[in-house]
């Protein structure tokens, strides 16, 4: 039986890899007491490059946990299908034009509108594809569209359940759930606070552990307070220590989209 997907995004590790224990070791550590296959694409690398290289050589250095995927290798898993390579990349064109739709409607056609004509080559292709990166980059949601892409490829060829570790964008993640749900597919949003309710509730981890990696998360001042979802529906925030204590109490629960609710 094929383990469950895990995709990882920039946003994730950035801040998981930042948050540590008294020891130094990373809270992004613990992602591999789940029994998933991780992974990301390879915009990811290139964006940790940009914004936070102190994480960069801990990905590089996870190469036998963290499979990175490449378009090339994207199109490759869907030739594996039996598809010829036209079609193959017929089908990244309209994963990638669904997955722009997500974040911003008027991605597509702006930035990858060339690749709509006909396929000459794959390397013509690739070629195309960086030109539209290019221009979808200066709009900093490349990333987030790649590993979209790559994880409805991934369950496309496997109907497998995919969890996507993902950003603090509350929009992205209500985005990509409505997607998935429109769809049909098993998906479920983890963002980096909701680490914590995993780390008690699923890896079992005690307190005292949980607590010296929390000293670290509190400690930044942008993680003050935390969106949650409170018992009448609506969405505020809250004090995050507040909420942590919560979690600990067994007052809340995390919904798909990686919110704490109560």
């Amino acid at each position: 039986m094929l383990k469950p997907f895990a995709i990882l995004d920039t946003d994730f590790i950035s801040k998981l890899y930042s948050t540590r224990n008294a020891a130094d070791t990373p809270f992004l550590e613990k992602l591999f007491d789940f029994d998933y296959d991780f992974c990301c694409h390879e915009q990811i690398l290139f964006e940790l490059k940009k914004h936070d290289k102190s994480s960069i050589n801990w990905l590089l250095s996870k190469s036998d946990k963290v499979k990175i995927y490449s378009d090339t290798a994207i199109i490759e898993m869907l030739k594996s299908f039996s598809l010829p390579e036209s079609v193959a990349c017929r089908y990244y064109i309209s994963h990638l034009k669904s997955s722009c739709e997500i974040y911003e409607q008027n991605y597509f056609e702006n930035c990858y509108g060339t690749l709509i004509g006909k396929i000459h080559s794959l390397p013509d292709f690739l070629r195309q594809i960086e030109t539209g990166d290019d221009l979808i980059g200066t709009h900093h949601n490349l990333g987030e569209v790649k590993n979209t892409l790559l994880l409805k490829v991934l369950y496309l060829c496997t109907k497998n359940t995919v969890y996507k570790f993902c950003s603090d964008d509350q929009d992205t993640r209500s985005h990509i759930l409505a997607y998935a749900a429109q769809n049909k597919y098993d998906l479920k949003c983890i963002s980096p606070f909701s680490f914590f309710f995993l780390a008690k509730n699923e890896l079992a981890l005690s307190k005292e552990i949980c607590d010296d990696y929390f000293s670290s998360w509190i400690s930044q001042s942008s993680n003050q307070r935390v969106s949650v979802i409170e018992r009448n529906g609506l969405k505020k925030t809250h004090l995050t220590a507040e909420v942590y204590s919560d979690i600990w109490n067994d007052s809340v629960d995390c919904t798909a989209e990686g919110y704490i609710k109560y």
